[in-house]
């Protein structure tokens, strides 16, 4: 299928989109993207103090890039405006996680596409303090996402491909996370 219209949430100066684009092409397939639009809170500053920004140029593989500095719960496109909306580790990001999933669903075709992933902490039980830990893990990371929680969100719609199965990277990660 077509990835069409794409939306990326939370895209970061690098975004998902870029290795999802390239990965179809090394495989031989063609992306079938007609527009690009990046949102994330930090946009305007990844643009101007990233070096290696992957759409600094205003493309992004060969597409042309559109920006909006929103994050998750504050996008506000018209409905079904989009074929494939990317989001990755973005909803730990967010203080309303239904908020966030409502939007995001809003803006999706009927039949388009979610590439949604997110890392979850079910053996996450402290309460992080930012003097103690730094900004990038507390401030930046309100919610601490439990599977209970995923769970709940994805169970509101229909869902081609569920996995819990963690990668050798992810696992190797995990061992190195604040526990």
């Amino acid at each position: 299928m077509p990835l069409g219209r794409v939306l990326e949430i939370g895209c970061g100066p690098f975004t998902q989109s870029g290795f999802l684009i390239d990965t179809l092409r090394s495989r031989g397939i063609d992306p079938g993207v007609t527009s690009v639009t990046l949102a994330d809170p930090g946009i305007e500053s990844y643009l101007v103090n990233t070096p290696g920004c992957a759409y600094k140029d205003g493309r992004l593989r060969g597409y042309p890039v559109t920006t909006q500095a929103h994050g998750g719960e504050t996008i506000d496109f018209p409905p079904a405006t989009f074929d494939t909306v990317v989001t990755i580790n973005v909803l730990e990001h967010c203080e309303d996680a239904f908020e966030y999933m409502h939007r995001m669903h809003r803006v999706l075709k009927p039949g388009g596409i979610l590439i949604f992933h997110e890392r979850v902490y079910d053996n996450f039980w402290k309460v992080l303090d930012p003097v103690r830990h730094s900004s990038e893990v507390a401030g930046w990371h309100p919610l601490r996402v439990k599977r209970k929680l995923v769970d709940t969100l994805l169970k509101r719609y229909e869902t081609q491909l569920y996995s819990v199965d963690l990668t050798r990277e992810m696992v190797q990660r995990k061992r190195t996370q604040i526990a």
